[in-house]
C-alpha cells in the first residue's frame, strides 16, 4: 500500500516538474518599448496673441501587454496677424533591439494666410549612438489668401532602432528620446485676413499622436 501511494504521488509530481521546468526555461516576453519617464516633458510652450497650447497624454497597453500611448494636443485659434503658437514635448523610452515603433498622427485644421507644421523625431540618449527614421515625420502646410480647410489623412511613420553604433561610442542600450512639436503661425501682414483654427470638436480637431510597437 505504501508503494502504491508513492507511485501515485510520482505520477502527479512528474507533470508538475515538467511544467515548472518549461516555465523557467521559457524566454521572457520582449517588449517593443517601455516608457522610461512617467510623463511627457515640456521643452517649449508659447502663445503670442494666441492661446497657449494644451496637451493630454494617456498611457495604454497593447493586447500583448506592451507599452503604448496617445498624446493629444489642442492649438486653439487666432485671427491676429503675426500670431503664433508652439508646443514641443519630449519623453524617454527604451526600445528593444531590432524593434520598430509605429507613430501615427491625425488632425483637422482651418488656415487662412497661415502655416502649420508637425514634427516627430527620435534622438539617442548617448550622442553618436545609431538611430534612423525610415521616413522623417515632418508635415508642413501653408494656406494663402483663401480660407482653406485641411483634413490630412492619418499618416503613419515607423521608427527603427539601428543597433549599429559609431566606433568608440558607448552602447546606447536602446535609450531614446521622442520629440513631438506642433507650430502654428499667421502671416504678419496687417492688411491680410489671417486665422487658424484647431479647436475640438467641430470645424477642426485635436492633433492626436499614437505610439506603439509595430
Amino acid at each position: 500500500m505504501h508503494r502504491s501511494g508513492f507511485t501515485f504521488s510520482k505520477r502527479w509530481l512528474r507533470p508538475a516538474l515538467v511544467a515548472l521546468t518549461a516555465a523557467l526555461l521559457a524566454p521572457a516576453p520582449v517588449f517593443a518599448f517601455t516608457w522610461v519617464q512617467s510623463t511627457w516633458n515640456v521643452v517649449s510652450l508659447l502663445g503670442t496673441n494666441a492661446p497657449v497650447p494644451q496637451y493630454q497624454a494617456t498611457d495604454t497597453k497593447t493586447a500583448s501587454n506592451q507599452d503604448a500611448g496617445t498624446l493629444k494636443i489642442d492649438m486653439g485659434s487666432s485671427t491676429v496677424p503675426g500670431a503664433g503658437a508652439e508646443i514641443e514635448l519630449s519623453r524617454q523610452m527604451k526600445i528593444s533591439d531590432g524593434e520598430q515603433i509605429a507613430v501615427s498622427s491625425a488632425f483637422q485644421a482651418l488656415l487662412q494666410n497661415a502655416k502649420l507644421q508637425v514634427k516627430v523625431w527620435f534622438t539617442p540618449v548617448i550622442t553618436g549612438a545609431g538611430a534612423k527614421t525610415k521616413t522623417p515625420f515632418n508635415f508642413s502646410r501653408t494656406v494663402g489668401n483663401r480660407s482653406g480647410g485641411i483634413t490630412p489623412r492619418g499618416s503613419g511613420q515607423t521608427f527603427v532602432r539601428n543597433p549599429i553604433f559609431h566606433s568608440g561610442t558607448p552602447a546606447n542600450n536602446g535609450n531614446y528620446v521622442v520629440h513631438v512639436q506642433v507650430t502654428y503661425t499667421n502671416k504678419a501682414n496687417p492688411n491680410l485676413t489671417t486665422s487658424w483654427s484647431n479647436p475640438n470638436p467641430k470645424t477642426a480637431s485635436s492633433h492626436v499622436f499614437t505610439f506603439a510597437g509595430s
